[in-house]
Protein backbone atom coordinates (compact mmCIF):
# COMPACT_ATOMS: atom_id res chain seq x y z
CA UNK A 1 0.00 0.00 0.00
CA UNK A 2 1.20 3.20 -1.17
CA UNK A 3 2.17 6.09 1.49
CA UNK A 4 -0.59 8.19 0.43
CA UNK A 5 -3.26 5.44 0.99
CA UNK A 6 -1.72 4.72 4.19
CA UNK A 7 -1.79 8.47 5.08
CA UNK A 8 -5.43 8.82 3.58
CA UNK A 9 -6.31 5.29 5.85
CA UNK A 10 -4.90 7.50 9.00
CA UNK A 11 -7.19 10.40 8.43
CA UNK A 12 -10.23 10.71 9.59
CA UNK A 13 -13.69 11.94 7.41
CA UNK A 14 -13.73 14.82 9.07
CA UNK A 15 -10.28 15.68 8.29
CA UNK A 16 -8.75 14.89 11.75
CA UNK A 17 -5.44 12.69 12.54
CA UNK A 18 -7.17 8.89 13.58
CA UNK A 19 -3.97 8.47 16.39
CA UNK A 20 -5.33 4.98 17.81
CA UNK A 21 -4.36 4.00 13.47
CA UNK A 22 -0.73 3.05 14.73
CA UNK A 23 -0.17 0.64 11.99
CA UNK A 24 -1.28 3.43 9.52
CA UNK A 25 0.85 6.04 10.80
CA UNK A 26 3.82 3.35 10.91
CA UNK A 27 3.23 2.45 7.33
CA UNK A 28 4.19 6.30 6.36
CA UNK A 29 7.64 6.36 6.69
CA UNK A 30 9.07 9.35 8.08
CA UNK A 31 12.18 9.41 5.49
CA UNK A 32 9.27 9.53 2.55
CA UNK A 33 9.28 12.61 0.53
CA UNK A 34 6.10 14.71 1.04
CA UNK A 35 5.69 14.53 -2.88
CA UNK A 36 5.31 10.94 -2.74
CA UNK A 37 1.65 11.75 -1.70
CA UNK A 38 1.03 12.89 -5.32
CA UNK A 39 1.54 9.30 -6.76
CA UNK A 40 -1.00 7.88 -4.79
CA UNK A 41 -4.92 8.56 -4.19
CA UNK A 42 -5.88 10.99 -1.62
CA UNK A 43 -10.19 10.62 -1.57
CA UNK A 44 -12.14 13.78 -1.46
CA UNK A 45 -13.90 12.67 1.54
CA UNK A 46 -10.13 13.26 3.52
CA UNK A 47 -10.12 16.79 3.22
CA UNK A 48 -11.71 18.56 5.55
CA UNK A 49 -14.48 21.17 4.64
CA UNK A 50 -12.53 24.77 3.41
CA UNK A 51 -9.33 23.22 3.80
CA UNK A 52 -7.61 23.44 0.61
CA UNK A 53 -6.73 27.17 -0.23
CA UNK A 54 -5.86 29.19 -3.14
CA UNK A 55 -2.04 28.50 -2.36
CA UNK A 56 -2.90 25.04 -2.98
CA UNK A 57 -4.01 25.24 -6.10
CA UNK A 58 -1.86 25.76 -8.90
CA UNK A 59 -2.21 29.02 -11.17
CA UNK A 60 -4.30 28.63 -14.17
CA UNK A 61 -5.77 24.62 -14.03
CA UNK A 62 -9.52 25.71 -13.14
CA UNK A 63 -10.78 24.95 -16.49
CA UNK A 64 -14.37 25.29 -17.85
CA UNK A 65 -15.23 21.20 -16.77
CA UNK A 66 -14.26 21.78 -13.33
CA UNK A 67 -16.93 24.11 -12.70
CA UNK A 68 -21.00 22.91 -12.51
CA UNK A 69 -23.19 25.05 -14.57
CA UNK A 70 -24.90 27.64 -13.41
CA UNK A 71 -22.37 28.50 -10.50
CA UNK A 72 -20.78 31.28 -10.96
CA UNK A 73 -22.61 34.46 -9.60
CA UNK A 74 -22.35 37.88 -10.64
CA UNK A 75 -20.77 38.61 -7.16
CA UNK A 76 -17.89 36.68 -8.21
CA UNK A 77 -17.13 39.06 -11.71
CA UNK A 78 -15.21 42.14 -11.44
CA UNK A 79 -17.20 44.98 -12.86
CA UNK A 80 -16.97 45.26 -16.94
CA UNK A 81 -14.80 42.19 -16.58
CA UNK A 82 -17.13 39.98 -19.12
CA UNK A 83 -17.84 42.90 -21.44
CA UNK A 84 -15.03 42.00 -23.98
CA UNK A 85 -16.89 38.46 -24.14
CA UNK A 86 -20.18 38.63 -24.93
CA UNK A 87 -19.52 39.88 -28.40
CA UNK A 88 -21.41 43.29 -28.44
CA UNK A 89 -20.70 46.45 -25.62
CA UNK A 90 -23.65 47.04 -23.67
CA UNK A 91 -25.53 50.14 -22.93
CA UNK A 92 -27.35 49.88 -19.30
CA UNK A 93 -26.61 52.83 -16.97
CA UNK A 94 -26.75 56.82 -16.85
CA UNK A 95 -24.06 58.16 -18.44
CA UNK A 96 -23.52 55.45 -21.32
CA UNK A 97 -22.87 56.56 -24.57
CA UNK A 98 -23.81 54.36 -27.80
CA UNK A 99 -20.94 53.73 -30.08
CA UNK A 100 -23.43 53.47 -33.17
CA UNK A 101 -26.96 53.92 -34.77
CA UNK A 102 -29.58 52.17 -32.57
CA UNK A 103 -31.67 49.45 -34.64
CA UNK A 104 -35.19 49.30 -33.76
CA UNK A 105 -36.86 45.75 -33.82
CA UNK A 106 -40.60 44.89 -35.86
CA UNK A 107 -44.05 44.60 -33.88
CA UNK A 108 -47.05 43.34 -34.98
CA UNK A 109 -49.69 46.17 -36.16
CA UNK A 110 -53.13 46.19 -33.81
CA UNK A 111 -54.58 48.28 -30.80
CA UNK A 112 -52.04 48.47 -27.78
CA UNK A 113 -53.40 49.26 -24.75
CA UNK A 114 -49.67 48.97 -22.76
CA UNK A 115 -46.78 50.82 -23.04
CA UNK A 116 -45.89 53.22 -25.81
CA UNK A 117 -44.10 51.59 -28.43
CA UNK A 118 -41.40 52.54 -30.95
CA UNK A 119 -40.28 50.27 -33.58
CA UNK A 120 -41.10 49.38 -37.39
CA UNK A 121 -44.92 48.05 -37.66
CA UNK A 122 -44.94 45.05 -39.47
CA UNK A 123 -47.11 46.47 -42.36
CA UNK A 124 -44.40 48.98 -42.98
CA UNK A 125 -41.31 49.66 -45.26
CA UNK A 126 -38.06 48.94 -43.86
CA UNK A 127 -36.57 51.82 -42.72
CA UNK A 128 -39.66 53.25 -41.27
CA UNK A 129 -39.71 54.23 -37.77
CA UNK A 130 -43.12 54.45 -35.65
CA UNK A 131 -44.36 55.43 -32.14
CA UNK A 132 -47.68 54.17 -31.33
CA UNK A 133 -48.43 55.35 -28.58
CA UNK A 134 -50.45 53.20 -25.59
CA UNK A 135 -52.93 52.79 -22.56
CA UNK A 136 -56.47 53.76 -22.60
CA UNK A 137 -56.98 56.95 -23.85
CA UNK A 138 -56.01 60.62 -23.83
CA UNK A 139 -52.44 59.76 -25.00
CA UNK A 140 -49.69 62.28 -26.27
CA UNK A 141 -46.31 61.66 -28.25
CA UNK A 142 -43.83 64.58 -26.44
CA UNK A 143 -40.16 66.21 -26.24
CA UNK A 144 -40.10 68.02 -22.73
CA UNK A 145 -37.02 70.38 -22.32
CA UNK A 146 -34.15 69.74 -20.53
CA UNK A 147 -35.07 71.47 -17.25
CA UNK A 148 -38.51 69.12 -17.01
CA UNK A 149 -40.76 72.43 -16.78
CA UNK A 150 -42.48 72.40 -20.67
CA UNK A 151 -43.63 70.26 -22.89
CA UNK A 152 -42.06 71.84 -25.79
CA UNK A 153 -44.12 69.76 -28.42
CA UNK A 154 -46.42 67.07 -28.39
CA UNK A 155 -49.50 65.31 -30.33
CA UNK A 156 -52.04 63.42 -29.40
CA UNK A 157 -54.20 60.33 -30.42
CA UNK A 158 -56.73 62.51 -31.21
CA UNK A 159 -53.95 64.27 -34.24
CA UNK A 160 -53.43 67.44 -32.65
CA UNK A 161 -49.86 69.00 -32.88
CA UNK A 162 -48.89 71.45 -30.21
CA UNK A 163 -45.92 73.87 -30.44
CA UNK A 164 -44.59 75.22 -27.02
CA UNK A 165 -42.50 78.17 -28.54
CA UNK A 166 -41.87 78.95 -32.17
CA UNK A 167 -42.09 76.57 -35.16
CA UNK A 168 -39.52 76.89 -37.67
CA UNK A 169 -40.76 75.53 -40.88
CA UNK A 170 -38.69 74.97 -44.34
CA UNK A 171 -41.63 74.59 -46.84
CA UNK A 172 -44.79 74.32 -46.02
CA UNK A 173 -46.66 73.34 -43.38
CA UNK A 174 -50.53 71.64 -43.44
CA UNK A 175 -52.74 70.54 -40.40
CA UNK A 176 -54.81 69.13 -42.78
CA UNK A 177 -55.31 69.27 -46.79
CA UNK A 178 -57.16 67.30 -49.35
CA UNK A 179 -58.67 67.49 -53.02
CA UNK A 180 -61.95 65.83 -54.47
CA UNK A 181 -64.89 66.55 -56.43
CA UNK A 182 -67.15 69.14 -55.85
CA UNK A 183 -70.55 68.61 -57.61
CA UNK A 184 -73.35 70.96 -58.52
CA UNK A 185 -74.98 71.06 -55.18
CA UNK A 186 -71.67 71.09 -52.92
CA UNK A 187 -70.24 68.76 -50.72
CA UNK A 188 -69.20 68.04 -47.00
CA UNK A 189 -65.24 68.63 -46.93
CA UNK A 190 -65.07 68.22 -43.13
CA UNK A 191 -65.53 68.93 -39.95
CA UNK A 192 -63.33 71.67 -37.97
CA UNK A 193 -64.05 70.20 -34.28
CA UNK A 194 -63.31 66.71 -35.18
CA UNK A 195 -59.85 68.28 -36.70
CA UNK A 196 -59.17 70.64 -34.38
CA UNK A 197 -61.07 70.37 -31.17
CA UNK A 198 -63.80 73.08 -29.59
CA UNK A 199 -62.24 76.02 -29.31
CA UNK A 200 -59.63 77.10 -32.24
CA UNK A 201 -59.25 79.33 -34.86
CA UNK A 202 -56.91 79.19 -38.07
CA UNK A 203 -56.74 80.06 -41.71
CA UNK A 204 -58.65 78.56 -44.64
CA UNK A 205 -57.78 78.21 -48.50
CA UNK A 206 -59.40 77.18 -51.34
CA UNK A 207 -58.77 76.23 -54.22
CA UNK A 208 -61.51 75.76 -57.63
CA UNK A 209 -60.82 74.20 -61.22
CA UNK A 210 -62.82 73.58 -63.34
CA UNK A 211 -60.36 72.65 -66.18
CA UNK A 212 -57.07 73.91 -65.77
CA UNK A 213 -57.94 77.37 -66.62
CA UNK A 214 -61.05 78.80 -64.76
CA UNK A 215 -60.84 78.73 -60.69
CA UNK A 216 -60.63 80.89 -58.14
CA UNK A 217 -58.63 81.03 -54.72
CA UNK A 218 -60.08 82.08 -51.81
CA UNK A 219 -58.69 83.54 -48.40
CA UNK A 220 -60.87 82.52 -44.62
CA UNK A 221 -60.84 83.05 -41.73
CA UNK A 222 -62.21 80.75 -39.34
CA UNK A 223 -63.16 80.73 -35.52
CA UNK A 224 -64.67 77.81 -33.31
CA UNK A 225 -65.93 78.47 -29.73
CA UNK A 226 -68.44 77.79 -27.01
CA UNK A 227 -70.88 79.90 -25.50
CA UNK A 228 -71.08 78.23 -22.51
CA UNK A 229 -69.45 74.94 -21.60
CA UNK A 230 -72.93 74.25 -19.11
CA UNK A 231 -75.41 74.74 -22.42
CA UNK A 232 -72.52 73.28 -25.23
CA UNK A 233 -73.51 75.53 -27.86
CA UNK A 234 -71.02 75.25 -30.45
CA UNK A 235 -70.20 79.17 -32.26
CA UNK A 236 -68.78 78.88 -35.59
CA UNK A 237 -67.45 82.16 -37.93
CA UNK A 238 -65.98 81.81 -41.06
CA UNK A 239 -64.76 84.69 -42.89
CA UNK A 240 -63.06 85.45 -46.20
CA UNK A 241 -60.31 87.72 -46.11
CA UNK A 242 -58.91 87.85 -50.04
CA UNK A 243 -60.70 86.24 -52.98
CA UNK A 244 -58.66 85.96 -56.69
CA UNK A 245 -61.08 84.87 -59.29
CA UNK A 246 -59.18 83.50 -62.50
CA UNK A 247 -60.65 83.85 -65.86
CA UNK A 248 -64.44 83.74 -66.49
CA UNK A 249 -65.66 82.13 -63.34
CA UNK A 250 -65.90 78.40 -64.18
CA UNK A 251 -64.56 76.82 -60.50
CA UNK A 252 -65.91 79.69 -58.48
CA UNK A 253 -66.12 77.86 -55.58
CA UNK A 254 -66.94 79.20 -52.01
CA UNK A 255 -66.72 77.23 -48.59
CA UNK A 256 -69.92 77.91 -46.08
CA UNK A 257 -71.22 77.04 -42.93
CA UNK A 258 -73.89 74.18 -43.53
CA UNK A 259 -76.64 75.79 -41.94
CA UNK A 260 -75.94 78.46 -44.38
CA UNK A 261 -76.71 76.66 -47.82
CA UNK A 262 -78.81 78.94 -48.92
CA UNK A 263 -76.71 82.05 -49.04
CA UNK A 264 -73.18 80.34 -49.49
CA UNK A 265 -71.40 82.98 -51.87
CA UNK A 266 -71.99 85.48 -48.32
CA UNK A 267 -68.29 86.00 -47.80
CA UNK A 268 -69.06 86.34 -43.78
CA UNK A 269 -70.86 83.47 -42.28
CA UNK A 270 -71.86 82.61 -38.82
CA UNK A 271 -73.50 79.41 -36.94
CA UNK A 272 -74.10 78.18 -33.69
CA UNK A 273 -75.87 75.25 -32.02
CA UNK A 274 -75.36 72.22 -29.88
CA UNK A 275 -74.72 69.91 -32.39
CA UNK A 276 -71.59 68.51 -33.96
CA UNK A 277 -72.43 69.42 -37.25
CA UNK A 278 -72.54 73.34 -36.59
CA UNK A 279 -68.75 72.64 -37.36
CA UNK A 280 -69.49 71.26 -41.08
CA UNK A 281 -67.40 73.52 -43.51
CA UNK A 282 -69.01 72.27 -47.27
CA UNK A 283 -68.03 73.55 -50.47
CA UNK A 284 -69.49 74.67 -53.49
CA UNK A 285 -69.01 76.00 -57.08
CA UNK A 286 -70.94 79.49 -57.97
CA UNK A 287 -71.72 78.46 -61.55
CA UNK A 288 -73.94 75.56 -60.32
CA UNK A 289 -71.64 72.71 -62.19
CA UNK A 290 -69.10 70.13 -60.60
CA UNK A 291 -65.30 70.98 -60.47
CA UNK A 292 -62.21 70.16 -58.52
CA UNK A 293 -61.34 71.73 -55.20
CA UNK A 294 -58.14 71.37 -53.16
CA UNK A 295 -57.91 72.89 -49.93
CA UNK A 296 -55.64 73.60 -46.72
CA UNK A 297 -56.53 74.40 -43.36
CA UNK A 298 -54.41 75.90 -40.57
CA UNK A 299 -55.03 76.10 -36.55
CA UNK A 300 -53.42 79.36 -35.57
Amino acid sequence: MSRASNLAKAIGADGTLNVSDVAGLAAVASSGSASDLSTGTLPIARIADGAVTSAKIADGTIATGDIADANVTAAKLASGAAVSNIGYTPVNKAGDTMSGPLGVGVFTVGANSGEARLGRANDRSVGVATVQLGGSSAQRFEIVDRGWTKVLLSTTDAGVTTVNGTLGVSGYLASSSGSTYVPAGGTLAFNIEALFGNVSSGLLIVTGNENGVNGTIRTYSWNHTFYGYSSNTRYVRIKAIDSNQIANGYGDVYAYLGSNAASYTSLDQSASGTATTTSDIYFRNAVGQGCIVSWTIWRT
